[in-house]
């Protein structure tokens, strides 16, 4: 079980929205760990928007190794997770390197953005124009 001070997640607008809150100390497989519990909930569906909420965290264990092995399990995982993500990385330079770095790395067909606030966030997922049907595999994003 992973401690309750790493990672938690929670379930908004009937099942749409899943937050992801990362606290300090989270690492790759804390992640890991509480994403596929969050998988497994009732409430989880392949259209939930997933939203990393990383800001009040004030240290991490995340590093350029964990966000590649954490890309690599979006990219296997690509039918289970959401079809769009958005990252609220702590407010330092390097969190929002790595954010980006994982946006680059993951490689797939799902939405994925990078947000100061939860809120900003929170308004993305909620509004209709987020909603835009993503390509088609194979088919480039302007």
């Amino acid at each position: 079980m992973v401690p309750e001070t790493t990672v938690s997640y929670a379930f908004q607008d009937s099942g749409q929205t899943l937050i992801l809150e990362v606290r300090d100390g989270v690492n790759a497989d804390d992640f890991i760990e509480v994403l596929n519990a969050a998988k497994r909930d009732a409430q989880y569906r392949s259209d939930t928007t997933i939203i990393v909420d990383a800001s009040q965290a004030t240290e991490s264990a995340i590093d350029g190794d964990a966000v590649r092995r954490l890309a690599r399990f979006s990219r296997a995982d690509d039918t289970r997770l959401g079809q769009r993500v958005g990252l609220v990385p702590r407010p330092v330079p390097a969190s929002y390197g790595l954010s980006r770095m994982y946006q680059m790395l993951s490689d797939s067909q799902r939405q994925i953005e990078i947000f100061e606030t939860l809120d900003e966030a929170l308004e993305w997922a909620r509004s209709p124009s987020s909603l835009e049907a993503l390509p088609s595999p194979g088919e480039l994003r302007a």
